[in-house]
């Protein structure tokens, strides 16, 4: 940019200035300077009165013209820059050191910000240590609460035996029967027998005793589900007291519709619900399989009746406790 003005300042000073050009005299009167100058001596004769020339204004704008026409603005060609020195002051240097001098505030500023954002990093796994050093100290002391409170707790096991086999004494209704056949149904005569092995009285809330002749096991309901009930199971409902070390007995006959015979099974299975200080809703299922005229827990007969299907998660549902 500065190139150019110069160049134009240039053109502008080289461009030559127009010269006004003097009007030629008139031929009449330089025939009479002639003559005076040939004859000095005579006497001055009357000068003539120079006619008047019409063409005398279109000259004078035919030089004016001409001279229009010299004016008229040529193109001129700049070989050679002129040098240029430029003279740096003092404002020049204070620009680089401010320049210099925020450079340094941002690298000071990036390596300070560096320092924070490792210092959060460190804290939030300093945190994250020590949340996980909570949590295992809260579930290993709920774990010991969950320990203490089951060494301390009521546990009402649940047995069913056949009524026959019980002492005189401890039934309300000696018998010898066992099984009886009757026409399309099996009744069978059995004792239910619950004992707290805990170390805190409970309150038994219900009892239910189911009788069934099955091809395969039953899904039992799933942990505090309800049982269906049909006619001929037996159920009770409380509450009834049962101390530390404390037997509750119960005699019943059970009937259900159906006959025994080769590929079905008897199934007498239930549940006993209870509670204590430490829980209002506690739960003990209990099954039995009867072959021949033997009880059997359903864990310990699951290898020997493949053909009723039994599945190791109905196997222990059917003598889960809570």
């Amino acid at each position: 940019m500065k190139c150019l003005v110069l160049a134009v300042v240039l053109s502008v000073v080289q461009a030559p200035s127009p010269i006004a050009r003097k009007a030629a005299d008139n031929p009449a009167r330089a025939a009479s300077s002639a003559q005076s100058q040939a004859t000095p001596r005579k006497a001055p004769a009357a000068t003539p009165k120079a006619p008047v020339n019409a063409n005398a204004p279109k000259k004078n704008e035919d030089a004016h013209s001409g001279i229009g026409t010299e004016d008229t603005q040529q193109p001129v060609r700049v070989r050679e820059l002129p040098p240029v020195s430029v003279t740096k002051d003092w404002t020049d240097r204070a620009y680089w050191v401010f320049s210099l001098l925020l450079v340094f505030v941002g690298a000071l500023q990036a390596y300070f910000l560096f320092r924070t954002i490792k210092a959060v990093n460190r804290q939030a796994d300093t945190m994250e240590r020590q949340t996980q050093a909570t949590e295992k100290a809260a579930n290993a002391a709920k774990l010991s609460a969950e320990a203490l409170m089951n060494s301390e707790r009521a546990w009402v096991m649940a047995d069913i035996r056949w009524t026959a086999d019980m002492p005189p004494r401890s039934v309300p209704r000696p018998t010898n029967l066992r099984i009886i056949d009757g026409s399309g149904d099996v009744t069978i005569d059995v004792c239910l027998i619950c004992k707290n092995e805990g170390r805190t009285p409970a309150w038994i809330t219900q009892k239910v005793i189911l009788f069934r002749v099955v091809d395969s096991l039953p899904k039992p309901p799933p942990v505090g589900g309800i049982y269906e009930f049909r006619e001929g199971d037996y159920f009770f409902f409380g509450p009834e007291p049962i101390g530390i070390e404390t037997e509750s007995t119960i005699t019943t006959t059970l009937t259900c519709k159906g006959q025994r015979e080769l590929g079905k099974a008897l199934l007498v299975y239930g549940i006993v619900k209870y509670r204590d200080i430490f829980s209002p809703d506690r739960e003990t299922r209990f099954g039995y399989m009867i072959t021949n005229t033997h009880l059997h827990r359903i864990a310990s007969v699951r290898l020997s009746i493949p053909s009723l299907g039994v599945d190791e998660d109905d196997i222990w549902h059917y003598n889960s406790y809570t």
